[in-house]
């Protein structure tokens, strides 16, 4: 598959807005921020710039006025108490070089290496303010050290940082393989060739659990795929997939009384398959990204399994109203898709009460064609659910660019200018 689907979806993940809204700043104990003393102030108190804000705040060790550095929220109850973390020194170098040594100063004194990835995963950190415990630190520093430097695992940190996961192996593998490049009908594929191989040799103990296991592959890629029509039989889906499964621990809501995932961690032990390994992270990875926070505003990521070779998601995004459900008058649904026909489509659906924009990017002209006569048909069905139909736009890719994020680089800022009301 192209890079498309789950390079827009990426960033979009990294750049919600899970807590930061406008330019105003949450100080959050364990927050790092970037600040200058702007003036000492009686009481072991100092006037600071932070960001475009600026703040009055206790100091743990007095500074002077004009000095910068990264500073560290300890307090934010009746007085804000900040402790510098390390001092930035910025005499004769560039402006892009004061970044880069800004960073390097910051890692050093959390003791990080000063590593390309290390400065890029603090800079997403300090983007997205993320208040971080010295716990959550060490656990960073375990994790770096453990699983090597890779790009895509930093996101995946910091996805988890946002969803306020705790930063273990487990959950840092499989944010990043539900958000690699293999869909879930993909390595569901991979794993019935491996199975059937075993199966041809000689495992006589195990080959009941591997014709289970088989068995219900082949039951989720017939239900999934092109035969998925309504939302019950995904949710079904779902259900056997696993997502529920420690809920369901002791009940009888599966008809044969076992999910894939159950039957994934019974093979876990013994046959050391890298694609079971892949498809347990991947469900995994499901789990926790429909898994509600504890912050108003909520984000929810599903796999759409409508066609083998294809790789597609769901995103939600809305605040929660006083009963702690989602505000389905006010929400916003980003469909990333992979279309046999029509290629890559992001749909992006916002909803304002009750009223609905859509707006279609699209790689392909001929969708235009296509909308013309979905237009009316798709406004007679929002009408019995009680919604208003707005307005319908097609935009196109200025610039094809193959094997690239073809969407407009505005995307990647999701929610911004949507008013929610509760």
């Amino acid at each position: 598959m192209g890079p498309v689907i789950n390079g827009s979806l990426i960033q979009n993940l990294l750049h919600s807005p899970s807590h930061r809204m406008g330019e105003s700043i949450e100080l959050a104990p364990g927050q790092i921020l970037k600040g200058r003393v702007l003036e000492n102030l009686p009481g072991d108190q100092a006037l600071l710039q932070l960001g475009k804000v600026k703040v009055i705040s206790q100091l743990e060790v007095p500074l002077n006025a004009g000095e910068k550095g990264w500073f560290q929220v300890q307090s934010n109850q009746e007085r804000v108490l900040l402790k510098m973390l390390s001092r930035e020194h910025t005499l004769g170098l560039s402006r892009s070089s004061q970044s880069i040594d800004s960073f390097a100063s910051l890692a050093s004194s959390l003791g990080l290496e000063d590593t390309t990835e290390n400065k890029q995963l603090l800079e997403q950190i300090v983007k997205e303010q993320i208040p971080m415990t010295k716990g959550q630190f060490q656990q960073l520093k375990d994790l770096i050290h453990e699983l090597g430097k890779d790009h895509k695992l930093s996101e995946a940190i910091v996805l988890a940082l946002k969803r306020q996961i705790p930063l273990t192996r487990e959950v840092i593998q499989s944010l990043s393989t539900f958000l690699g490049r293999s869909g879930a009908t993909n390595l569901m594929e991979e794993l019935k060739r491996d199975i059937t191989e075993l199966l041809q040799k000689s495992y006589a103990d195990s080959q009941p659990l591997l014709e289970k296991l088989y068995m219900k592959l082949e039951r989720l890629l017939q239900n999934g795929a092109d035969r998925i029509q309504s939302g019950q039989e995904l949710a079904k889906w779902y259900q056997e997939l696993g997502v529920e499964w420690e809920k369901q621990l002791g009940t009888e809501r599966l008809q044969d009384g076992v999910s894939l995932k159950s039957l994934l961690l019974q093979m876990r032990e013994g046959f050391g398959l890298d694609s079971a390994g892949k498809l347990l992270q991947f469900i995994t990875g499901q789990q926790l990204f429909i898994t509600p926070t504890d912050t108003a505003f909520q984000q929810f990521i599903f796999h759409i399994p409508f066609f083998t070779q294809a790789l597609s998601f769901v995103q939600l995004e809305g605040k929660k109203k006083q009963t702690g459900e989602l505000d389905p008058d006010n929400c916003r649904l980003l469909f990333y898709l992979q279309l046999p026909e029509l290629g890559n489509i992001l749909l992006d659906v916002k909803i304002i009460n009750r009223i609905v924009a859509i707006e279609f990017h699209a790689e392909e002209a001929k969708l235009t064609s296509y909308l013309q006569g979905f237009k009316q048909e798709l406004q007679e069905s929002l009408q019995e659910h009680g919604y208003h139909l707005s307005s319908v736009k097609l935009l196109e890719p200025q610039v094809h660019v193959p094997n690239s994020n073809l969407f407009p680089e505005k995307l990647a800022v999701p929610y911004k200018g949507v008013d929610i009301r509760i």
